[in-house]
């Protein structure tokens, strides 16, 4: 049996009928790990599974891939699941790179609404957001993954070249390039704009 298959069993559990006796907890090392339902590709340097907990497991030194819509990779210190709650946790040193945009937070929750579709995404700790020389970062970032739909909290901000976008709320919008911003203020080098400030006054 290979790996790969022995995992897939331990993540289902033991089908009615069926005479295969899992250990109380599978560990394996270098393994390839498909998740069952979510239709993702774990790939780990460490792994395990308790037999008597089908459906959860953990492993280490992570790299996922996800590969619907534009395709979604992750790379972590650490990942765990539980696929009765239909969510996949990352978590120390998190980047997701979707497209062109490169996620970086600690701690990255994913949630699927059905076996192959991620629905929503929430990063946390440290998140930084770049995407062809604009950076957005914040304490809290919510992915909406189907409208592509980024809304960063916790003193969010967009950096592009000299000017910086600050605002209570921040929202991208990962596959048109627009942006919202609620109460914002705009700095353009070492000239900061009053909140609500045209950003083109005084430009050339």
């Amino acid at each position: 049996m290979s790996l790969v298959l022995a995992l897939v069993l331990a993540c289902s559990g033991p089908r009615e009928g069926s005479e295969l006796a899992l250990p109380q907890r599978l560990a394996l090392e270098g393994v390839e790990l498909r998740l069952p339902g979510p239709g993702l590709v774990l790939r780990a340097a460490h792994a395990q599974t308790p037999g008597d907990e089908p459906g959860r497991g953990e492993a280490s030194q992570v790299v996922a891939e996800l590969g619907q819509g534009p395709g979604l990779s992750i790379v972590s210190e650490h990942a765990s699941w539980d696929l009765r709650e239909h969510n996949v946790v990352f978590e120390g040193d998190v980047a997701a790179v979707r497209g062109a945009f490169t996620l970086q937070c600690q701690r990255l929750e994913a949630s699927f609404d059905s076996p192959e579709q991620l629905s929503r995404a929430v990063a946390s700790g440290d998140v930084s957001v770049s995407h062809r020389g604009r950076i957005a970062t914040g304490q809290r970032a919510v992915l909406d993954v189907p409208s592509g739909r980024l809304e960063l909290e916790g003193e969010p901000s967009v950096t592009e070249g000299a000017r910086r976008l600050q605002g209570e709320r921040i929202v991208l919008f990962l596959d048109d390039e627009r942006l919202e911003c609620d109460r914002c203020s705009l700095a353009i080098g070492e000239s900061e704009a009053l909140p609500g400030a045209d950003p083109g006054a005084g430009s050339p």
